[in-house]
């Protein structure tokens, strides 16, 4: 059930409150996004590390990222999700997650969305909802975080992202990537796709096309990233780049 969801040109704020829910949800996305757990506990995958959750408990993703969280079964599942384009991220240079319980200075913020949003117009509540952003992000980033209950995925899911993260330029195979770590392909997939949610193709192609992204936007041609990327294929490297962002490669370049 949304209690609130209001979306914006540059961002979007839900209030959601889910009852006896278990399942995950598994992406990346081209936004950073302030995820706030006000009730409910469960696991979440952030890049090579998982993260137990409880109440209260807030991540902060930048771009790219590829995510996955699930909730424990049963109870309540309450939470505020919050995405924004780089555009309005503070001066502030944040390339990994950020976990953390919420501070009184977190929290308060979190109640000022929910009351401007309720009482002011769809202009005024966008302005003030951009300012407290800022101070949420600035907030995560000075306080050292309180939750240390990240653990290292399976070596063998954590290798292959290693290596993946090491070999984006390559023309990348399941076949490949088992052979580089010593183990079978079947193994890996099985493993890869139980750990991660997705299968270790799809989260290859995801990765590729978030580099993509960034090279078209630093003004490489299109041709020259898919190149760069290691696609024999142009029409495949197109197909997927679409597939991932709902835009063509030539298109982004003139946004």
């Amino acid at each position: 059930m949304n209690y609130l969801y209001t979306r914006f040109d540059n961002l979007i704020h839900s209030h959601s409150v889910t009852n006896n829910e278990y399942g995950f949800e598994s992406h990346s996305h081209t936004s950073y996004e302030l995820l706030y757990v006000v009730k409910g506990g469960g696991t979440f995958i952030v890049g090579d590390r998982s993260y137990e959750f409880s109440d209260g408990t807030v991540f902060f993703i930048p771009p790219g990222i590829y995510h996955v969280l699930q909730t424990s079964r049963g109870g309540v599942y309450e939470r505020h999700v919050i995405n924004f384009e780089p555009t309005l991220m503070p001066p502030l240079q944040i390339e990994r997650e950020i976990v953390m319980k919420a501070n009184d200075d977190v929290m308060s913020a979190y109640e000022k969305i929910v009351r401007y949003a309720r009482i002011c117009d769809k202009s005024v509540y966008h302005v003030l909802l951009c300012s407290l952003i800022n101070e949420i992000v600035i907030s995560l980033s000075v306080h050292s975080p309180t939750v240390n209950t990240s653990e290292k995925l399976p070596t063998v899911v954590s290798n292959a992202i290693n290596y993946i993260s090491e070999n984006l330029h390559e023309d990348l195979t399941a076949d490949s990537i088992a052979k580089a770590l010593f183990v079978s392909k079947s193994y890996l997939c099985h493993l890869f796709i139980s750990t991660m949610k997705t299968g270790i193709m799809r989260y290859v192609r995801t990765r590729k096309m978030y580099v993509a992204r960034d090279y078209i936007q630093r003004g490489y041609s299109v041709i020259e990233t898919a190149r760069l990327l290691g696609y024999e294929s142009y029409p495949t490297f197109l197909r997927n780049y679409k597939a991932e962002f709902s835009i063509t490669p030539s298109a982004q370049k003139q946004l």
